[in-house]
């Protein structure tokens, strides 16, 4: 090869730049993001050495986005996992008392979670997902059987699912999820063009 091959016109690179961060999350490219992971290596992910030791989870619910109820997750269900700060907000909470009526169809359209669940619904359904797993939803709290078994798996909750959302910018619950939906994310980016 000669230098003549390395060489570039100035009009063809005029500069250097990134990715410019929106103030809403662009779920589209989400989506695809997870669509291209499933045909590229689905196989592969799903059938890791991690998730062959993994024991199956056992009375796993989760929120069922499309339905807005909580449901009983079926076996092998694909499901995103959130972590978040409850904080000090009374939140809403499933217990004992409230199980049934969160598995009733159509639940939290009547009964809104925290703004950061809520919002992390609607990121769920706006990437073509159906699940949602919770912590404060998903596990009954004043169950101390419930929890134990649901503490005693947590791990591999967080472990199998597609992937898990962070809400690291919250100090409780209420705070939603910056990017989601009405919730724009305030943020200073800096741009430096280079010649």
């Amino acid at each position: 090869m000669s230098d003549s091959d390395f060489k570039f016109e100035s009009r063809e690179v005029t500069r250097i730049g990134g990715r410019l961060v929106p103030h809403q999350v662009n779920l589209r490219l989400l989506e695809g993001w997870i669509r291209t992971c499933d045909k590229i290596h689905g196989f592969a992910c799903s059938n890791s050495d991690l998730r062959v030791r993994i024991t199956p989870l056992r009375g796993l619910r989760a929120i069922d986005v499309k339905s807005k109820c909580l449901v009983d997750a079926p076996p092998q269900c694909r499901y995103i996992a959130l972590s978040y700060v409850w904080g000090e907000t009374n939140t809403l909470r499933c217990t004992r008392q409230k199980l049934l009526a969160m598995q009733t169809h159509g639940f939290f359209k009547h009964q809104k979670p925290p703004a950061t669940i809520d919002n992390d619904m609607s990121v769920v359904e706006g990437c073509g997902e159906t699940y949602l797993w919770v912590d404060a939803l998903c596990i009954v709290q004043d169950d101390p059987s419930d929890l134990n078994l649901q503490m005693a798996q947590m791990g591999n909750v967080f472990a199998t699912a597609i992937f898990t959302i962070v809400a690291s910018s919250s100090d409780h619950a209420d705070s939603g999820l910056p990017g989601a939906m009405l919730t724009a994310r305030s943020f200073t980016q800096e741009r430096v063009e280079l010649n």
